[in-house]
């Protein structure tokens, strides 16, 4: 069975845990120290000096980031849904995680997306995430190869 919560499946996309379950601090796809569950270290944490790549990083800290961003995403993306009319609860958190994984400025990168969402075309707007153009796909999709 695949993830069910929004935490387990950015858990599971954003890499989080390694073998032994210990979380750290670790490079994304695009080169930022990154850490917990896809916490990307804040240039305040990064001038503190105290996160290397690698770095053991405590639960409770994890669990603290976690809290701290999701709580900011996926607000985000409840507010997105309800300016959009979209009542789904699903698709509400799955533009908060869409927040969360790609940042406040997502729905720019993607410029037809919200569109396709708004007018219920729940297809293409999945396409818009996924493919940059036909039969390329998005960086976002490139840089989270364990996209279903």
């Amino acid at each position: 069975m695949g993830p069910e919560t929004p935490r387990e499946e950015l858990e599971f996309y954003e890499g989080g845990k390694d073998a032994s379950g210990k979380y750290h601090v670790y490079l994304d796809s695009e080169g930022n120290l990154t850490a917990g569950i896809g916490h990307k270290l804040t240039p305040q944490e990064l001038e503190s000096g105290d996160y290397k790549e690698g770095q053991e990083i405590p639960l409770k800290q994890v669990e603290e980031w976690y809290e701290q961003d999701w709580g900011k995403y996926s607000k985000l993306g409840e507010d997105k849904a309800k300016e959009l009319g979209i009542v789904d609860e699903n698709l509400g958190e799955g533009l908060g995680q869409a927040f969360f994984q790609l940042g406040e400025s997502f729905p720019s990168k993607f410029p037809s997306f919200l569109g396709a969402l708004g007018d219920k075309r729940y297809a293409d707007a999945r396409e818009e995430l996924y493919y940059a153009e036909p039969g390329v796909e998005s960086l976002w999709y490139q840089q989270t190869p364990k996209r279903p």
